[in-house]
Order: C-alpha cells, then structure tokens, then sequence
C-alpha cells in the first residue's frame, strides 16, 4: 500500500487511510475535485504471454464464517496494482470487466504509472 501513497501523493493529492479494513477499498484519495476510493493489489501470477495476472476477487472471513466477492460488485474508483517486477498500475474501475482476475496486457498499458 505504500507505493500507492507514494504515487497519489506525488499527483499532489491527499491520501486517507480507513480506520477498518471491512469495506471493498484500501485508500481514498481527495483529488482536489473529487473523492476516489481506492483498492491496491500486489501479483506475483505471470501468464504464459510473460505478462502479470492479478487476482480481483476479494477474499476475507471472521468468526461467523468466510466471504469471497467479486470484483463486479467493488465499489472501488481506482484500482492499483504493484506487480513483483516492480511496475504500478493505476486503473479506472470503469475500464476492469473482469470479475475474478485480468492480465496486464497491453488494454492496460495505458495505466500503466511511475513512482519517479
């Protein structure tokens, strides 16, 4: 989560933690216009085409049982993804059809950011 709080923050925006982790995004950033929640990922996956896959099924359980929900039903505005060659993803959720995972193919290029 510290890469996307450092990307946001370098857009110049504010960035806000929630208090629990219970709702569907990790971050919201205040970009001077508007409020945008946001949820961060982290992949390892590579498909055969060598481009990263990330999980989008969101996975959690507590003492009265376990909840897995899909991306579809997010209530997400971005979505930030780190990938374990160490490249950043800020995707609109408007522009993820996928449910359950995407691959980082070049639709996504585009979203494709720097922390420099």
């Amino acid at each position: 989560m510290c890469y996307a709080i450092a990307y946001y923050s370098k857009m110049g925006w504010t960035i806000s933690i929630p208090i629990t982790d219970s709702q569907d995004y990790d971050l919201i950033v205040d970009t001077g216009s508007s409020l945008l929640k946001v949820q961060v990922k982290t992949t390892s996956q590579i498909a055969p085409s060598g481009a990263s896959v990330v999980a989008l099924r969101t996975n959690g359980g507590n003492k009265s049982g376990s909840t897995s929900k899909n991306f579809d039903e997010n209530e997400s505005d971005l979505l930030f993804v780190m990938t374990n060659q160490a490249e950043f993803f800020s995707i609109p959720r408007k522009e993820i059809t996928a449910v359950s995972s995407i691959t980082l193919s070049e639709k996504y290029l585009p979203y494709k950011v720097t922390l420099l």
